[in-house]
């Protein structure tokens, strides 16, 4: 067994010797602010109103090409009352969902980039690739919080719409760019700005048509009723459109990466071991 544990250690050595010309891999930590940019709310890129940290892994092949693959934990949120459109803010609607976002993504550096060089020592990047994003809008109500998929809130599962809940699940485009610099022989950081091209447009609960409150307050209940339209004149409005179907949910990650380089700690695991 010690003979074996041996002969991996060399052989990571071994490669980590090769890989500190050709390629390395660090282990790394995002922490940043997300926008949500939807049927609901303020529309495009401002202040964030969630945040968001994650887990990379970063394997960089050459000098200009990677792939990195990223685990995020977040939370989205906005409200019609901070829009300046004037539909909106009569709509009065609001959300918030948190975020579980796996995903692969490429990178390509702009300049010549390895971790822990001097010489070669910072670069901009642009990424793009694919994730799965799993979510849950909720909203409150009277001061409580509720989950709006099994409301129905556009009379899914009713006589108006038997249409099924929409699924707590979608998959995403991320893509965007950033900067990396080293600050060590091991370490390096990254700002970055990435965009999530979703394939829902209910990561807000948001995008049919207004259904007849007391058909949603029948069959689902008054919660229902009064979180499917939050403004003063519910029966005038039914058939309306509360959202837009044509488009779907996008949103942001903004924030700031650490990496590690694992490449330097495995070389000296391995030289301790066979000296």
């Amino acid at each position: 067994m010690r003979k074996l544990a041996l002969y991996v250690l060399i052989t990571l050595g071994l490669t980590a010797q090769a890989q500190r010309h050709n390629g390395s891999n660090e282990l790394g930590l995002f922490i940043g602010g997300t926008n949500f940019i939807g049927d609901v709310g303020n529309y495009g890129i401002h202040i964030p109103k969630g945040g968001v940290i994650g887990v990379n892994y970063r394997h960089q092949f050459d000098m200009h090409y990677s792939i990195r693959g990223m685990f995020n934990f977040g939370s989205i949120a906005n409200e019609d009352a901070s829009s300046t459109m004037e539909a909106r803010q009569f709509r009065n609607l609001s959300f918030k969902s948190n975020l579980y976002e796996g995903g692969i993504i490429g990178e390509v550096n702009f300049l010549e980039y390895r971790p822990g060089s001097r010489k070669y020592s910072h670069t901009p990047y642009i990424f793009a690739g694919f994730a799965l994003t799993w979510f849950n809008p909720r909203a409150e109500y009277e001061g409580e919080w509720y989950d709006l998929q099994p409301l129905g809130t556009e009379g899914q599962r009713t006589s108006a719409n038997p249409s099924n809940y929409y699924p707590l699940a979608t998959w995403s485009i991320p893509f965007g760019m950033g900067y990396r610099w080293n600050v060590g022989d091991s370490w390096s950081m990254a700002i970055e700005c990435g965009f999530r091209r979703t394939f829902t447009d209910y990561m807000d609960d948001v995008s049919g048509t207004y259904v007849n409150p007391d058909i949603i307050r029948a069959e689902h209940g008054d919660i229902a009723a009064a979180l499917s339209n939050r403004t003063d004149r519910p029966y005038e409005l039914i058939d309306y459109a509360r959202g837009n179907d044509q488009t779907d949910d996008w949103y942001v990650f903004t924030g700031v990466h650490l990496y590690f380089e694992l490449t330097p700690f495995v070389e000296k695991c391995a030289n301790f071991l066979t000296r």
